[in-house]
C-alpha cells in the first residue's frame, strides 16, 4: 500500500524554498525542483528574485509563451510592455485571455496604455469595484501552471525592487487559483468590466 504525502506538502516545500532562496538569492535566483504533491502527480516550482539576478520578466514571457488554451490574469500593476506583447501573441495564437486588474492602478497612464492595448486585441478586462485592492501577481496557464509572487508586471519590480516570482506546476493548485478567478471573474458586484 502506498503511502500518501500529508496535504500541507506543497506549501511546506513553497515555504522551505522561499527561506533558503532568501538566503542564498544571490547565488542561484532560478531553481526548480520536482515533487509529489497529494494525489500523486508531478508538481515543480521554480523562484526568482529579480536583484538577486533572476530576469522574472523574462521567466513570465516564456510561461505566456507556452499557453495554449487559457490564461487567465489578476495582475495589480500591470505596465511592462514585454509581457503584454506576449499576452497579445498569446490572444493571436488563440489562447483565451482574461485579465482582472486594480481600478487605481488603471489611473497609472502606463497601465492605462497597457490595459488599452490588450482591450483593443480583444481581451476582456475587469477591475474590482470593492473598497479594497485587487492586489494578486497571479497567472493561471493552461490549468496547469501558476505564476505568483510579490512581483508586479512592471520595469520598477523588474530593476528596483526587492520581489519574488513563483513558477508552480501543479494541476491541483492551478485548480484551486482557477477557481478563485472564476469566482472573481464571475462576482458582477464586486468586479465590473473596464468601459471605453
Amino acid at each position: 500500500m502506498r503511502r500518501r504525502k500529508p496535504a500541507g506538502l506543497l506549501l511546506a516545500v513553497l515555504a522551505l524554498a522561499l527561506v533558503a532562496g532568501c538566503a542564498q538569492a544571490s547565488a542561484r535566483t532560478d531553481r526548480l525542483y520536482p515533487g509529489a504533491p497529494p494525489g500523486g502527480s508531478e508538481a515543480s516550482v521554480a523562484w526568482l528574485f529579480p536583484r538577486g539576478g533572476g530576469d522574472a520578466a523574462a521567466r513570465i514571457v516564456r510561461e505566456i509563451g507556452a499557453a495554449r488554451k487559457t490564461l487567465d490574469l489578476a495582475v495589480y500593476s500591470f505596465t511592462d510592455e514585454r509581457i503584454a506583447q506576449a499576452v497579445l501573441a498569446a490572444k493571436r495564437r488563440g489562447v483565451r485571455v482574461r485579465l482582472i486588474t486594480d481600478r487605481e492602478e488603471l489611473r497609472n497612464p502606463y497601465q492605462k496604455a497597457v490595459v488599452g492595448e490588450l482591450r483593443r486585441a480583444g481581451v476582456p478586462v475587469e477591475q474590482n469595484s470593492h473598497a479594497g485592492l485587487m492586489h494578486l501577481k497571479v497567472a493561471v496557464i493552461d490549468g496547469r501552471t501558476v505564476i505568483t509572487g510579490s512581483y508586479n508586471w512592471t520595469l520598477s519590480a523588474a530593476d528596483e525592487n526587492d520581489e519574488n516570482l513563483l513558477v508552480i506546476r501543479d494541476p491541483a493548485l492551478a485548480a484551486s487559483y482557477g477557481r478563485l478567478f472564476e469566482s472573481m471573474w464571475s462576482d458582477a458586484r464586486d468586479f465590473q468590466p473596464v468601459g471605453p
